[in-house]
């Protein structure tokens, strides 16, 4: 008890040595409790195998349920011992018959090992026992839909409903069940696994990992906007990497959907199958979705993998009656670029439903549309013979170079713009308190740049951002006043509340859908659906007096010139109460995204050298540069530290000056005073020093051969780099040569420029570099890679150092 006093106190290890003084009593001995404490120490401790003997020997003392009993059970799961774990429960049973709990966990245990049946009999030995038991109802219907059993389902949780009215996820599980509502509609597209791999079997065994050998995906939409979707996937694992690859299988969805797993099994060489196990538990992953971790068979070269499922909503989402989806032919998992022998697509819309379809690189795919006798419209698509593509470095993103169907129930960008605008104008209000500190954030601020930036500051760095989905899943909508109250929101909710607050100083915004995304692909946005975006930022509209511009709430760092990274290039939707318009965001020129760095190094004797660094970068440079560099002194001198050794070796940091970095109107710089362990190399000449110190970092991008490039090269974006390094040499030291100058250029793609001057102390290397184009066009790959290499050959050379006889430099 006094444990317990003190642990409710937040004095935990107090607590802990009360217990262990406790359970040390010899009358405790025998305790659960302290069996239970001493086996829980024993695994924390590592000793596994310890603490499951100590809970057998507790077990073995009594036999009976409680703590011990479940403690017990659970270990011998995790050790994979399922077989004992069923022992131990039916001892439970053998001791106590009448134990309901005993016979659920042996259905729960039989359903783990890949014996729905079992499962089934145990089940109806609890009812038998317990009919007003919901527990084991629940369980039953969930067999019973594993078995392809829907009368027996819909038994089951009609008896779950008349125990426990009000369980709306039962409810909805039995309407599913009934006709008419997502019902079978997989039936007309289902096939048979086994027969597929027999009829595949003879074929020999490819290069790549995996090969898929059928893939159907059927989407079935109701008039109120409720999805199903089914999927069958047969897959064969071709060597080890892809016996590895196919170890697990993940079945993820919404935590609305209700899951249905038909068949996940492993298929063998002889056409013999077994069953993979089902998932203890399942796991919400960071984007709120739910995911089940099914552990597949060992498997062998050659061996085939069928996985069957549906995911039924259990009603529609917050967007109504909306469906977008984005279809690629390829498999999601494990290997998005496997060979894929056939694919097929279905999607099933109510009558009340347009679907509208986009096709990209379609040249493979063939189609049909239908419409039945109750006005179903079915669209199906067919891929056959989908090759892997061959890996090439920054090569584009899948979605170009693949076939692609885009889904939306939305006919154009119009109509999408009206109904998203109508979706979030309630949040955009407005009350005393936002009003006050807008004054408050404004005062004393001249010009409307300066209050544009007192604003954004205040929602990037003071409202806590919070990721939350952004698609239809998840998506929680706030009005603006309780964004500002309670200091938190996602991107949207930033974007919101930054047009409300910029509306009080007569500055008109407008918020903007956007896909964040770093090397970004080209990206058509031919159909109308919200899943091509991910982020929301805000559009100032321009005036007669200046241009309109575009601001990111979410970016705390970034001044109001220079967008966060992964909105440039964007195609967008701007949204507002009288329509909607498509705009393009432009990437930064190279020239503003530059890292600019000067050091004067004064060398000594030994190699060892005093470095003063000037780092004045603009860009994304100069936003890393805040965000790193804004902490703690002692901090960020270690991350300097850290970031400097690639080019100076081990260093010590003496000093670090820098401006207001959290000040984003300020230009961000910073200065440090550096002592480096060792800035040469000996070699048999003598000592030689590596001119510059900040690496250029896509000189090993263009790899393949010229005449063997397929693609594109595709970069993050476009870049500068402009770095002095003035080299103070030791009296009595000089350069015994310096490298010729160096320039390179590539009009409209890249230029480069390195020149080495001597000095009266020692000599300066000054070096330019600027990608000037972030996406290299295959006709143009020679000469890029070409001239990549004589930039890396330019950046290899080194200066020789030699001591003179008479001590001059």
């Amino acid at each position: 008890l006094r444990a317990r006093h003190v642990e409710q106190r937040g004095r935990a290890l107090e607590a802990r040595a009360l217990r262990e003084r406790a359970v040390a009593l010899p009358e405790c001995a025998a305790q659960p409790w302290a069996q239970l404490a001493r086996a829980e120490w024993l695994r924390a401790a590592g000793d596994a195998a310890g603490s499951l003997a100590a809970l057998q020997r507790a077990f073995d003392q009594r036999r009976l349920a409680g703590g011990v009993r479940d403690a017990l059970r659970a270990r011998l799961i995790d050790a994979d011992r399922v077989a004992d774990a069923l022992a131990l429960e039916q001892q439970v049973y053998d001791g106590a018959p009448y134990e309901v709990d005993a016979l659920l966990a042996q259905a729960e245990l039989h359903e783990l090992a890949g014996a729905p049946q079992a499962a089934r009999e145990r089940l109806s030995a609890a009812l038998a026992l317990c009919p007003e038991e919901p527990q084991a109802w629940r369980a039953l219907a969930r067999i019973e839909q594993r078995l392809s059993d829907a009368a027996g389902a819909d038994r089951a949780y009609a008896a779950l409903l008349a125990l426990e009215p009000g369980d709306a996820k039962a409810r909805r599980a039995r309407a599913l069940l009934s006709a008419g509502d997502g019902a079978g509609f997989e039936t007309p597209y289902r096939w048979d696994g086994l027969a597929r791999a027999a009829a595949h079997r003879a074929s020999p065994l490819g290069a790549e990992p995996v090969l898929v050998v059928d893939r159907t995906k059927v989407w079935k939409i109701d008039a109120d906007g409720t999805e199903h979707v089914y999927e069958h996937v047969l897959l064969r694992a071709q060597n080890e990497r892809g016996v590895q690859l196919l170890d697990e299988w993940p079945i993820v969805h919404d935590a609305r959907g209700l899951p249905l797993v038909h068949v996940l099994r492993a298929i063998r060489a002889d056409g013999s199958f077994e069953r993979a196990t089902p998932p203890r538990r399942a796991r919400t992953t960071d984007s709120g979705l739910v995911a089940r971790i099914w552990d597949l068979p060992p498997l062998a070269s050659g061996d085939y993998v069928e996985a069957e499922w549906r995911i039924d909503e259990s009603g529609p989402d917050l967007f109504g009656r909306y469906f977008g989806a984005r279809h690629l032919f390829q498999a999601d998992y494990p290997d998005p670029q496997a060979s894929v022998l056939r694919s097929e697509l279905v999607v099933l819309s109510a009558p009340e439903l347009n679907v509208y379809v986009e096709e990209r690189n379609g040249e493979q795919l063939q189609h049909e549309v239908t419409v039945d006798a109750n006005g179903l419209r079915s669209y199906r698509f067919f891929a056959r013979d989908l090759a892997r593509l061959s890996p090439e470095g920054f090569m584009p993103p899948l979605a170009e170079l693949v076939p692609v169907v885009d889904l939306s129930t939305y006919a154009n960008w119009a109509e999408f713009g009206r109904w998203w605008w109508h979706f979030i104008e309630k949040e955009l209000d407005t009350s005393a308190a936002l009003r006050a500190k807008v004054a408050e954030l404004v005062a004393g601020k001249s010009g409307e740049r300066e209050r544009v930036e007192s604003i954004l500051r205040f929602v990037a760095q003071e409202v806590r951002y919070n990721s939350w989905p952004f698609g239809t899943h998840g998506y929680e909508p706030f009005t603006a006043t309780t964004i500002f109250e309670r200091r938190l929101g996602d991107c949207k909710d930033k974007s919101i509340l930054l047009r409300q607050m910029l509306a009080e100083i007569g500055v008109a915004a407008r918020p903007v859908l956007i896909r964040a995304e770093h090397r970004r692909p080209d990206e058509p946005l031919r159909a109308a659906m919200v899943e091509h975006f991910n982020h929301c930022i805000a559009w100032v509209e321009p005036t007669p007096e200046r241009d309109g511009y575009f601001l990111d709430a979410t970016a705390e760092h970034n001044p109001l010139e220079y967008l966060r990274e992964d909105d440039q290039g964007a195609e967008v939707l701007v949204v507002g109460p009288d329509g909607v318009e498509r705009r393009a965001i432009p990437y930064a020129h190279a020239d503003d995204n530059e890292l600019r760095r000067r050091y004067a190094v004064e060398l000594d004797a030994s190699g060892r050298g005093r470095v003063a660094l000037r780092d004045d970068s603009v860009g994304g440079f100069a936003v890393r540069l805040r965000e790193r560099y804004s902490g703690r002194a002692d901090a960020r001198a270690a991350r300097l530290a850290g970031e400097l050794e690639r080019g100076l070796g081990k260093v010590d940091v003496d000093a670090i000056r820098s401006s207001d970095l959290d000040d984003i109107g300020a230009r961000a710089w910073l200065e440090a005073d550096l002592r480096a362990a060792s800035l040469w190399t000996q070699e048999a000449a003598g000592p030689s020093v590596a001119p510059a110190f900040d690496p250029l970092p896509i000189l090993d991008a263009a790899a393949e051969p010229a005449g063997e490039r397929e693609h594109d090269l595709v970069f993050d974006r476009p870049f500068a780099l402009h770095t002095t390094v003035e080299w103070k040499l030791p009296d009595g030291w000089r350069a015994r040569a310096l490298p010729e100058p160096s320039a390179i250029e590539l009009p409209g793609l890249l230029d480069y420029r390195r020149e080495v001057r001597a000095t009266s102390a020692g000599f300066e290397v000054e070096r330019r570099f600027r990608l000037l184009e972030r996406r290299i066009p295959v006709a143009r790959y020679a000469e890029f890679q070409d001239a990549l290499r004589r930039i890396a050959s330019a950046e290899q050379a080194r200066v020789e150092l030699r001591a003179s006889a008479g001590g001059d430099r």
